[in-house]
Order: C-alpha cells, then sequence, then structure tokens
C-alpha cells in the first residue's frame, strides 16, 4: 500500500452541499410549498446519513423556507399573499426612491451604472431559461441597490429576495419576462439621462406591475386550470383592489 495520504473529508462542506441542494429543490419548484419533507427520504435521494439533512432542516427553518411541524416533521414554507404584499408594499417605497438618488449622480457614474445594468438585460435577452433569467433578475435589482449605498436597504433584499424569487415562479409566462425586461430598459434610460421624477415613476410602475401578475396568477391558480391566466389577461389587466396592491 503507497504511503500517499488522502485528504479527510470536511464534515462542514457536506453539510452546506445538503442545505443547498435542497434550498435548489424549494426555490426551482421541485419541492414546492406544503410539500412534506421527510429526513429518511431525502438522505437517501442525496445519498447522506440523516444527521446532514437534518441539521440543513434547521438551517432552511431558519431563512423561512422550512416549517417545522409536530412530531419532528418539516413542510416546504407557504409563502402567503399578505407576506407577498408587505414585500411589495416595501418595494413600491424603497425602489422609487434607490432609482431616484442615483439618477441624481454625476453622468460617469451614471453611464456606469447604466452600462452595468444594459449587460444583465441583454443576457436577458439571450436566454430562455427560467433560472438563469432569475439571477439576473436577482443581479439587476442587487446593483441598483448596491448603488445607492444604503446598507440597510440592501439588507431589506437580501433578506427578502428568496421570497420574492418563489412568488414570481408563479408568474414565468413569457409574456410578463418580456415586459418586466422591458421596464428594466425604461429604468436604465431614465437613470443615464438623469430624468429623476421619471425613473421614480418607472420603478414604482415596475414593483406594482410585477405583484399584479403575482397576484392574479395566485387568483388564476385558485380558480382552477380551467381560469384565465396572467397571459389571457395580459399585462394591463387590472390589479388587486387599492386596499390589497403596494401602495405608497
Amino acid at each position: 500500500m503507497g504511503t500517499e495520504r488522502m485528504d479527510a473529508v470536511d464534515p462542514p462542506a457536506l453539510a452546506v452541499l445538503v442545505v443547498d441542494r435542497i434550498r435548489d429543490a424549494i426555490m426551482d419548484g421541485r419541492l414546492p410549498p406544503g410539500s412534506q419533507l421527510v429526513q429518511r427520504d431525502l438522505a437517501q435521494q442525496l445519498g447522506v446519513s440523516r444527521e446532514p439533512v437534518k441539521h440543513a432542516l434547521r438551517v432552511l427553518e431558519g431563512e423561512g423556507l422550512v416549517e417545522a411541524r409536530p412530531r419532528r416533521t418539516s413542510v416546504v414554507a407557504e409563502v402567503s399573499m399578505k407576506a407577498t404584499w408587505e414585500i411589495y408594499e416595501a418595494r413600491s417605497c424603497l425602489e422609487p426612491f434607490i432609482a431616484a438618488k442615483v439618477a441624481r449622480y454625476p453622468d460617469a457614474d451614471r453611464e456606469r451604472l447604466a452600462t452595468q445594468l444594459t449587460e444583465l438585460c441583454d443576457e436577458a435577452d439571450r436566454t430562455q431559461d427560467g433560472v438563469e433569467l432569475a439571477v439576473l433578475d436577482r443581479r439587476f435589482h442587487t446593483l441598483l441597490y448596491e448603488a445607492a449605498d444604503s446598507e440597510l436597504m440592501l439588507r431589506f433584499l437580501r433578506a427578502n429576495w428568496r421570497d420574492i424569487e418563489r412568488v414570481m415562479r408563479r408568474t414565468s409566462s413569457t409574456s410578463w419576462v418580456s415586459v418586466s425586461w422591458r421596464e428594466h430598459r425604461e429604468i436604465i434610460d431614465a437613470i443615464r439621462r438623469g430624468e429623476v421624477e421619471e425613473v421614480s415613476a418607472c420603478s414604482r410602475e415596475h414593483v406594482v406591475r410585477a405583484f399584479e401578475w403575482v397576484a392574479e396568477s395566485a387568483r388564476a391558480d385558485a380558480a382552477g386550470p380551467d381560469a384565465a391566466g396572467p397571459d389571457a389577461a395580459g399585462p394591463d389587466a387590472a390589479g388587486p383592489d387599492a386596499s390589497t396592491g403596494p401602495v405608497t
């Protein structure tokens, strides 16, 4: 037998990998809201013991993706429409402020940011992959929040973006994707020109319209498969009542 030593297995790395795998399955819908999470079954699928699975479920519970139930059972957490409305209401206040702030930056700074944001839009135009589009969308909004140089607002985005992605998967229609990225370009154009009021209005309309599509899709799901969804209604269809939509 040779004398060369093998690298030791790093248990923490395995634990992180298991967390990532289960989180990814929740985020991409393979484990939809309400799914029961059986440690034995997850361990078999991932080829690991139950201990890293148990650890992963605790971590994901802390992230709000998993709910612990009696008798040591767990399920994938639902994202309620009330929680969704609260997130979008906050965004409808924050994002116009952020966009207006960066629109006041010097010309060179605005141009640099606009170029970076445009590159993301160009990447989105070249793909039909839903997961990649979600990543690009997150990068777009994160870049705007980072440009505003507010750690508090950036923490809000990071804390809530997983729920945003999960509810936006209900509106993964081709129509909404094209509308969303067109609106992104309108925001970029207003930033590039330094139009403070225009970019603030565009940003708010973007968030409000996104919530309308989420709410419309949720209503269609509740009504059953024969109900008309967002594609039938179109992007200009009436959204939720003023009492339930994201308002400032």
